[in-house]
């Protein structure tokens, strides 16, 4: 994956499990986010954490080394150890959920079909962006009605402007800056 490229992927809880149906993994998420786009690994344009599931599109800043190095696996790794340890501690009867038959393995907490897509276009960002930002409005699960109103979207950023977690970049100034270049 070459850097530059703004890509959106989801990675998958799991077994399709409700694991973000409690904030503290969400808030694990968020923390990581904010690490990779702090040390310049990546600008974040758009994120929502659903029960079972995590949206991103993002720019990869710095090329990575291998592909243990991507953005996107560092997150699944980083994300899982917290996973992990806050299980052990507080919820051990609940990582029998993530319990996987493998030689070396035995907790999994990310599926392995989180493959980025790149986008190649504003209307295709802007496409996928407004159907990551609906989704909590269309899942039952989550009592919202406007997508704003979700707490763990980028929906309310492109609404007010204001940036609560300090990890979202508008993919629009961006494409401006681009323009008035060329």
């Amino acid at each position: 994956m070459n850097s530059d490229i703004i890509t959106f992927f989801t990675l998958g809880v799991y077994k399709h499990q409700n694991l973000f149906s409690n904030d503290i993994y969400k808030s694990y998420v968020i923390e990581h986010l904010k690490l990779l786009e702090k040390t310049g690994v990546v600008k974040v344009y758009g994120f929502c954490i659903m029960p079972t599931h995590v949206n991103i599109i993002w720019k990869i800043l710095k090329h990575p080394g291998s592909k243990e190095d991507m953005p996107h696996v560092n997150l699944m790794k980083m994300t899982s150890y917290k996973f992990l340890v806050h299980l052990r501690e507080n919820h051990p009867s609940v990582l029998d959920r993530f319990w996987v038959d493998r030689f070396f393995q035995k907790i999994q907490f990310w599926q392995k079909s989180g493959v980025p897509q790149e986008i190649n276009s504003t209307e295709e960002l802007e496409h996928i962006l407004n159907f990551i930002h609906q989704e909590p409005v269309q899942e039952t699960r989550i009592e919202v009605t406007e997508a704003e109103n979700y707490t763990y979207s980028s929906s309310r950023f492109y609404q007010t402007g204001l940036d609560e977690w300090g990890i979202l970049s508008d993919y629009k100034t961006e494409f401006e800056l681009e323009k008035e270049m060329v």
